[in-house]
């Protein structure tokens, strides 16, 4: 094994504390690995909480609170995209690992 890896310390965080945790990194950069509301596909995502750089203006359609939704800059994809509370299965951020249960 390699010495120089750097191992991840790995929490576990109940869905209850998820959004608030999430709320509590403000503009850091994360890692979040859901499951898609629309099929059984799981999904990795980099991304960050309140980029307005890229907006466009207009109204939103719906309140993300209201479906559920988490609104995030996906930084891999340079877009904005939403993800679902009820599946979130793992956040890296601040260097650990939280598992949600």
């Amino acid at each position: 094994m390699d010495s120089n890896k750097k191992f991840m310390k790995i929490n576990k965080i109940p869905r209850c504390y998820v959004k608030t945790f999430i709320e509590s990194l403000h503009e850091q950069i994360f890692s979040v690995t859901f499951l898609k509301r629309d099929s059984t596909e799981i999904r990795e995502m980099n991304c960050r909480q309140h980029v307005v750089k890229h907006l466009k203006g207009g109204e939103r359609a719906y309140e993300f609170e209201e479906k559920g939704l988490i609104p995030v800059y996906d930084l891999v994809k340079s877009a904005y995209r939403c993800i679902p509370l009820e599946g979130i299965m793992t956040i890296r951020a601040k260097g650990e690992e939280y598992r949600v249960y």
